[in-house]
């Protein structure tokens, strides 16, 4: 099933569900920006998750599915090694 189709459950067209995909990804980002700031002492891998969170969202720009898988598999490898 594709990341972003036009046979989604949602009943939105491929275009109103990447608008909300992109939506959400940026608001993903300010929240790890809102986290950063919080937790200094991580503010290297938070840096390093919004990156992977910004290839994401040129992924989800340019409808590359190879870049959004590796994007998501970066950020849940990244996000493992910060689970205590």
């Amino acid at each position: 099933m594709p990341l972003i189709g036009s046979d989604s459950p949602s009943g939105f067209s491929k275009e109103e569900n990447k608008i909300l995909a992109l939506q959400n990804v940026s608001r993903l980002n300010q929240r790890i920006g809102f986290l950063a700031r919080e937790h200094v002492a991580e503010l290297g891998e938070m840096r390093l998750l919004q990156t992977y969170v910004n290839s994401l969202t040129l992924g989800l720009k340019t409808d590359n599915v190879p870049q959004m898988k590796s994007a998501l598999s970066s950020v849940r490898n990244l996000l493992k090694t910060l689970d205590p």
